[in-house]
């Protein structure tokens, strides 16, 4: 299967978002669309299996129209829009460490579900490609039971009896018997897989 991603980046004229698409294209397993960031953030087409955004959209250089919005913004914008999709920051490291207050708020918000490095990225692109190939099924099976109750996310998970207890005690993401994708897919990743 080939995955539809689109990169939304202020620098695509630059080496480093081109690579990122390569990357991404690489192997076959994604098509990737960059495009610069639009005036207008409901401009952005919301049918894509995921969403990479630079963080930084605000430094175009001068023969583009700047933006005056960074990639969480328009995170926000896409995940109201589209609850079905994950989102991934992308970053340098001179932008945020690994260890800044502001990655962690990222990637506690529920609009992001996680910051990646694109020199990460560059350097092991297997890895980071499986890691958002993985996010994307997820969320895929997420979707699959929406509208369902809770009980169809703990048969998801394949939770016995005991495990579904200890789920309970987990503080799932639930309220009676609703539940979202945004918010489950970060539970089962931060929660139940550490």
């Amino acid at each position: 299967m080939t995955y539809k991603a689109l990169y939304v980046d202020d620098e695509t004229q630059s080496p480093e978002p081109n690579d990122v698409v390569d990357i991404m294209e690489k192997d076959g397993l994604f098509t990737c669309d960059l495009i610069f960031p639009p005036q207008h953030l409901s401009d952005i087409s919301t049918n894509y299996d995921v969403y990479l955004l630079d963080l930084d959209l605000t430094s175009a250089s001068e023969d583009q129209q700047k933006v005056s919005y960074r990639g969480s913004t328009l995170a926000a914008e896409l995940r109201l829009r589209s609850q079905s999709k994950p989102i991934i920051l992308l970053t340098r490291e001179t932008v945020i460490d690994s260890s800044s207050w502001w990655k962690q708020i990222l990637e506690n918000n529920v609009d992001v579900d996680v910051v990646m490095y694109k020199g990460g990225l560059i350097k092991d692109p297997k890895f980071y490609q499986k890691q958002i190939i993985i996010l994307i099924e997820g969320y895929n099976s997420l979707v699959n039971i929406t509208g369902s109750k809770w009980r169809a996310v703990l048969e998801l998970l394949e939770a016995d009896q005991d495990s579904q207890n200890k789920i309970k005690e987990s503080n799932p993401p639930v309220n009676g018997n609703n539940w979202n994708i945004p918010h489950t897919s970060r539970w089962i990743r931060n929660i139940l897989m550490n």
